[in-house]
């Protein structure tokens, strides 16, 4: 489920865009998404986002979900959150980030601190059976990371300022470091279809996990397995960022990943 949990990450992260209200209607504070991800052309599993900001602080939330024959026979639940704090100069500092995933009814929770300069300063995980575990990792690994949905929300700001998403944030999951290594690949459009709301012109930007210390397996798995897939097809995981509505920030229109199994897109759906 870990390149699972990748995939709907991307489409959380959401900018706190500044607006021209010469020019547009002011951008909202808090908003939803609702995302669906399809695959060999069945609608598998829901994504519902919400994004809540002020002038200093920031709240992302996501709830996923399998549904219908998938959600039968393999029932998972994923929820991450992250709060922080949003500098004057558009800086985001995360302050908490949790994941909670649930497995045919059973969770485990993993939760990170931040202190005020916004470095990694603790993580405990709740397993399934209740056991808590307490964990300091190694400070070299964690030293100036990001959580992962803080990292997209930086990428995104990078994408309002200069109008290219191409940026490298340093990120930690817990056990390894790694890059999120965006690259901009231009304008792209997105044609009419039942499986989405949003029609157009949007940006694209490919993104690569590259490996920067800790855990790794000698062998990729997980996300990374997918990766090297996309990458051998010359088809690395690709974004699709664009307005979906004159008062909401750029963010995910639609996600796109290939694999050797066949493709996953997800395509937003709802707005509110």
């Amino acid at each position: 489920m870990r390149a699972l949990v990748l995939a709907l990450c991307l489409l959380m992260a959401l900018p706190a865009a500044a607006a021209d209200a010469k020019k547009q209607p002011a951008l909202r504070k808090e908003f939803q998404l609702q995302y669906a991800m399809y695959t060999g052309g069945f609608d598998v599993v829901t994504v519902d986002g919400s994004f809540k900001h002020t002038a200093s602080t920031y709240d992302l939330e996501l709830l996923a979900y399998t549904k219908g024959l998938l959600g039968t026979l393999a029932p998972w639940k994923g929820e991450l959150n992250t709060t922080g704090k949003y500098g004057k100069k558009g800086t985001y500092t995360p302050s908490k980030h949790r994941f909670s995933s649930w497995w045919r009814r059973k969770e485990e929770r993993t939760t990170f601190l931040y202190d005020k300069s916004g470095n990694f300063k603790s993580m405990e995980i709740v397993e399934e059976d209740g056991n808590v575990i307490n964990e300091l990792p190694d400070p070299a690994l964690a030293k100036g990371t990001h959580d992962m949905l803080t990292a997209l929300a930086i990428m995104l700001k990078q994408y309002e300022k200069t109008g290219s998403c191409s940026v490298s944030v340093p990120s930690f999951d817990g056990k390894r470091r790694f890059l999120m290594k965006f690259t901009d690949t231009g304008d792209a459009t997105i044609k009419p279809s039942r499986y989405s709301i949003y029609e157009g012109t949007a940006r694209t930007c490919t993104i690569e996990i590259v490996p920067d210390g800790g855990l790794w397996h000698e062998k990729p798995r997980g996300w990374m397995t997918v990766q090297e897939q996309s990458k051998a097809g010359n088809k690395l995981p690709k974004l699709w960022i664009a307005k979906p509505a004159q008062d909401i920030p750029p963010v995910p229109v639609r996600f796109d990943v290939f694999t050797a199994y066949g493709n996953i897109v997800m395509h937003l759906t709802g707005v509110k």
